[in-house]
């Protein structure tokens, strides 16, 4: 529109010269009667008008095209200009151009966003002033003039919080344009599967493998100061009350709370750590043994009073202590861990919230020790199938009953062949809760043997399976005793566990619940151990036995004392009366087992009936 205006004005110019210079002449003619020809007074001016117009609208024409050229090259550059930056808008990556002289002149929306800025916050401002890292780690890069990439760059945002991303730099000639591609999400991603790695996830602190890297870390490079340290276990006395008694969640709650008031008191994460689920284990550096020692007995008396609340119920519980100094004949991580155990199981024993230090001279802590070693041999066994059965004939004293009983016992070899005996790794085993793992392996075990030697299996009219308390104490391990009874071709009605006095007397609910769960398939209970708990009998009626098993100390003193010859026979009648088969153990002369027959028990065991032999290995065919 503006170009077809300006076409018919291009037209006057001439026009315009003619008149003009036309005019001139004719004004000079009339007003000082110049003598002029046509030729020379009219035509000659006229021409040289219309020509000095034809001149100018020629400039003129020229003049516009060139500006019109100009005008279109401009706006071409705009929307060049535009459709450039409306590109770098809508990049995912962080553009930010600098000057030569650090100044931001240019940013993208993915770069102010990025970095929490507005427009007005950075440009015209020095970009490494703002974003840069404590090391200036692009200033410096921008001074090379050269192109360079960063990895998991460091960088600060407005609020001054983080973020890591990866940096490309372009050179300008005046300057250069950085891109930023934010790694933050992958880079903690990557930092919380590291940290998930080695961290405990409830409480935040190490986790035991981390644990034991970081403790042979420091023996091994701080071998001096090391030495005048010590090694504490921290362990939660009856922590099991406050999930028993309020909830899992407020148990969670507890160990949290516990955790970060351990790591306020102590101040260092990298020397403390959860070991298990309600014990700590800390190493307290560059100390002597009475410093330690003074340490402890303030983290115990702290311990003691720390309490919490979930939903209004007050959490506490007291806490044990085991401490092992170091010596330079104890830094390794093995030792010491396991001194610092042995004193703290030491001090729960002692009665609970107490610390004890460890004393390898000491008769309890060499007893301890032993224990100790010996679970090595058992979890050796466990993981090298090391363990094996064997059983003991069970005779009826009834002629009416002709059929035979049997005791499955288990026993373990060390890695070089030699027979340990129960009574040796048993004790071991319950106190540092290992007899879940080994009852498992037995009742599997036997399973397998009374299934694949049915010939031989078949003549008994019991086979019996000692648990442990620990074990129906275990939530899974009913799930797991009906699994085994149920995958196997066996009479249940054959199968006979038993479980002690004494650990039935200690976790009634618990052991009342396995009995009449493993009863429903159809198995029978014995009550082993009967008579050594006599405050029990009360009680005895409550559990759906079906033998109780006189205790053996009883049997073997009934020829020369009186009062266990009392104990043997009143048991025989309690049997009687609650119609429960009897079973006296420990028989080992052909006295007692007339005495045993006169007095009416059921069945008889003992070396003088059989010994313990090694059942034949079976494997499951599956």
């Amino acid at each position: 529109m503006e170009k077809t205006a300006q076409k018919p004005l291009l037209f006057l110019f001439p026009a315009l010269g003619v008149i003009s210079i036309g005019g001139l002449s004719f004004l000079q003619k009339v007003y000082i009667g110049a003598d002029t020809t046509l030729a020379s007074g009219y035509i000659t001016p006229v021409l040289a008008g219309f020509i000095s117009g034809c001149a100018v609208s020629a400039s003129s024409y020229w003049h516009q095209r060139a500006l019109g050229k100009e005008k279109d090259q401009n706006r071409a550059i705009k929307e060049l200009n535009k459709k450039h930056e409306e590109f770098l808008q809508s990049l995912h990556e962080g553009i930010l151009t600098v000057n030569k002289d650090g100044i931001c002149i240019f940013a993208n929306n993915t770069a102010l966003e990025m970095f929490g800025y507005t427009p007005n916050d950075i440009l015209g401002k020095n970009l490494f002033q703002l974003i840069d890292d404590t090391e200036q780690s692009l200033q410096r890069n921008f001074r090379t003039k050269n192109l360079f990439t960063l990895e998991d760059c460091l960088l600060s945002k407005k609020d001054g919080s983080d973020i890591v991303a990866a940096v490309k730099m372009h050179a300008l000639q005046n300057g250069c344009v950085l891109l930023f591609n934010e790694t933050s999400s992958h880079h903690l991603l990557q930092h919380k599967i590291d940290f998930l790695s080695s961290h405990d996830p409830l409480s935040g602190l190490l986790n035991k493998e981390a644990w034991r890297k970081r403790v042979e870390e420091a023996f091994s490079t701080k071998r001096p100061h090391v030495v005048h340290s010590a090694l504490f276990i921290i362990d939660i006395d009856r922590f099991k009350i406050i999930n028993d008694t309020v909830s899992y969640s407020a148990g969670d709650h507890f160990i949290k709370e516990l955790a970060q008031y351990l790591l306020f008191r102590v101040g260092d994460s990298n020397n403390i750590s959860r070991i298990a689920g309600d014990k700590f284990s800390y190493l307290l550096l560059e100390h002597s043994a009475e410093e330690a020692q003074s340490f402890g007995q303030q983290l115990l008396s702290e311990l003691n009073s720390f309490e919490t609340y979930w939903k209004d119920r007050q959490l506490k519980c007291s806490v044990s202590i085991g401490c092992c100094p170091l010596s330079s004949k104890l830094v390794s991580y093995d030792h010491a861990l396991r001194g610092a155990d042995a004193a703290c199981k030491s001090a729960k024993e002692a009665g609970r919230s107490r610390m004890r230090v460890y004393d390898p001279d000491h008769a309890d802590f060499k007893d301890l020790q032993n224990q100790m070693e010996m679970v090595e041999l058992i979890q050796s066994a466990l993981d090298n199938d090391l363990f094996f059965l064997r059983g003991q004939k069970i005779a009826p004293l009834s002629p009416h009953n002709p059929k035979l009983g049997m005791e499955i016992l288990v026993s373990m070899k060390d890695k070089q062949g030699h027979v340990i005996s129960p009574a040796s790794f048993i004790p071991a085993a319950e106190r540092f809760d290992l007899m879940v793992a080994i009852d498992r392996w037995v009742v599997a075990n036997s399973l397998n043997w009374i299934e694949q030697q049915n010939n031989v299996s078949s003549g008994y009219d019991f086979v019996s399976i000692n648990l442990s308390g620990k074990s129906f104490n275990q939530p899974d391990f009913l799930d797991f005793v009906c699994q085994q009874i149920r995958s196997h071709a066996i009479t249940p009605n054959q199968l006979c566990f038993e479980i002690t006095e004494t650990a039935a007397m200690q976790s009634r609910q618990e052991a009342l619940h396995f009995m009449q769960e493993i009863k429903t398939l159809g198995c029978r209970f014995a009550l082993d151990d009967f008579g050594s708990g006599m405050s029990s009998f009360e009680y005895l009626r409550s559990f759906p036995v079906d033998f109780i098993k006189l205790d053996g100390s009883f049997v073997r003193n009934m020829e020369t004392d009186a009062l266990s010859a009392e104990i043997v026979a009143s048991v025989q009648r309690i049997g009687e009366t609650l119609r429960v088969k009897t079973i006296a153990e420990h028989a080992e002369t052909e006295q007692t087992l007339r005495l045993l027959e006169q007095q009416g028990y059921d069945y008889v065991q003992g070396y003088i009936i059989d010994k313990p032999a090694a059942l034949e290995r079976t494997e499951r065919i599956t």
